[in-house]
């Protein structure tokens, strides 16, 4: 779902969408592949509203996330919800786990943004990412311009991942 007056013009998908003034999960949304759906705009209002820290997780995470289940039909009555203590007593993998339930482009997509996050950042909320202070007021307080080569590198990277997941068969 390229808008053609936001294609990339330098290396990266997503740096010039957010000097537009996009937020992380609508970068995401416009960058991939995605094809869009009678509901896009309604999407990308909604993942503009879970932007800057207001999901709890990074936008990045939740729009990838909301595309693939929006893309995707459930897996074999296998959609059964996510739960704490079920994933502390069961390995990844194993029946029951979370690995073995839902959709596995769902499950994929999760995987791979989480172990990337856990090598580079600090955690999966937005502030741990960015370091960008949201709960300050305004402005953002921050030491560097928003976003920053972090925030840039990971969104290119995540668009990368969606792309790949949703071209899966």
């Amino acid at each position: 779902m390229r808008l053609d007056s936001e294609s990339k013009t330098t290396d990266s998908t997503t740096r010039e969408l957010f000097k537009a003034g996009r937020t992380c999960g609508e970068c995401l949304l416009i960058a991939s592949d995605w094809p869009g759906s009678p509901g896009s705009d309604v999407l990308l209002r909604s993942v503009k509203g879970l932007s800057a820290g207001r999901a709890g997780a990074c936008s990045l995470l939740v729009a990838g996330l909301l595309v693939i289940a929006e893309q995707n039909e459930s897996e074999s009555g296998n959609d059964l919800p996510y739960n704490d203590l079920l994933e502390t007593f069961v390995p990844d993998g194993a029946p029951g786990s979370q690995l073995a339930r839902g959709n596995s482009k769902l499950n994929e997509f999760r995987r791979r943004f989480e172990d990337r996050v856990r090598r580079d950042y600090n955690g999966l909320a937005c502030a741990e990412i960015s370091s960008a202070d949201w709960g300050a007021g305004l402005p953002v307080t921050n030491q560097a311009p928003f976003p920053d080569e972090r925030c840039v590198d990971l969104a290119d990277s995540t668009v990368s991942d969606l792309n790949e997941i949703l071209s899966a068969d």
